[in-house]
């Protein structure tokens, strides 16, 4: 079962679709910018005047044998500001009280909002729906993870087959989403979702192959880019993750590892082109790493295992 306001279940097993290892970075310096406030509407499936996404979900969740429960996470900085929006799950299970799966989303923090319905679902759109401020808006007001079902096929304890979502009957649609900005900017967009559940054979498939939101009006001015290369290793990991870079501004380089509410977990800094970073007494988890150095700033994720 999806449980609220828990992101890492004991038994969780961890998606690591999309963990790069290795990343060569364009980076660019502090950039003056000027933002004001959008207002408007796009339509679902339609991507004019939208910035197209480049990151991907694909989450496959399954129980085989009695007692099996798994769980799989990804997420998505939908608006390219470093911090990540949405958190997407796909669990399967074979337990007493659950065979089958279920998909769903919630979002990270109070900024970012799923289209829905009265009941907490995610509201399942066609091609060319509206997606404005005049619809219901489902959010993380709380701190802790709402979780927006997808679809969900499961069998209960007392051998009842339980069902919920837009999914069921329609297993590839769009669903919509807004991001508000540090800068009070509202930014809509959509993501086209392919969901499913099987109760008999317990599992349980999240896809999102594509997505679009609107783009902050930005005015730019850039200074030369610098080019670097950074090596995170091993991941996933267990007790510490090791960072290599080479490139320009390399002087200093501090590491900071967030989790994914934002929160600060670890950091530390060094000097060369190497630096270790220790996980030890962290939960399980998929946390973010950053480094800073003169000039640059990158990110990407990581894996801590027990």
């Amino acid at each position: 079962m999806l449980r609220q306001g828990s992101v890492f279940p004991v038994e969780t097993v961890l998606s690591t679709n999309y963990l790069p290892m290795n990343r060569v970075t364009i980076s660019f310096a502090a950039c003056f910018i000027i933002l004001s406030s959008i207002h408007g509407q796009v339509a679902a499936g339609k991507s004019d005047g939208l910035v197209i996404g480049q990151d991907f979900i694909s989450l496959n969740a399954f129980a085989f044998s009695f007692g099996d429960f798994m769980d799989l996470y990804d997420s998505l900085d939908l608006n390219s500001d470093g911090q990540f929006d949405v958190l997407f799950n796909a669990n399967a299970g074979r337990v007493p009280d659950y065979l089958g799966g279920s998909t769903s989303a919630s979002a990270i923090h109070s900024k970012f909002e799923i289209m829905g319905d009265s009941l907490e679902f995610a509201q399942s759109l066609a091609l060319g729906d509206s997606i404005n401020a005049n619809q219901y808006w489902i959010t993380n007001d709380s701190g802790s993870l709402t979780w927006s079902g997808f679809v969900a096929r499961f069998w209960g304890f007392f051998g009842q087959l339980q069902q919920y979502g837009d999914w069921v009957s329609v297993p590839e649609a769009y669903a919509g989403f807004r991001v508000i900005t540090a800068q009070s900017d509202t930014l809509y967009g959509w993501m086209f979702v392919k969901a499913s559940a099987n109760a008999n054979a317990a599992n349980a498939t999240l896809k999102i192959n594509s997505w679009a939101i609107q783009e902050a009006s930005v005015s730019t001015h850039v200074v030369e880019p610098s080019t670097h290369f950074v090596q995170v290793q091993p991941n996933p990991a267990a007790e510490f993750v090791e960072f290599k870079t080479q490139g320009q501004g390399l002087d200093r380089v501090q590491v900071r590892l967030l989790d994914l509410q934002g929160k600060l977990q670890r950091a530390a800094d060094f000097s060369a082109d190497q630096g270790r970073l220790n996980l030890i007494g962290l939960p399980a988890g998929i946390y973010v790493w950053e480094l800073r150095g003169k000039d640059w700033i990158d990110r990407g994720k990581i894996v801590k295992r027990q």
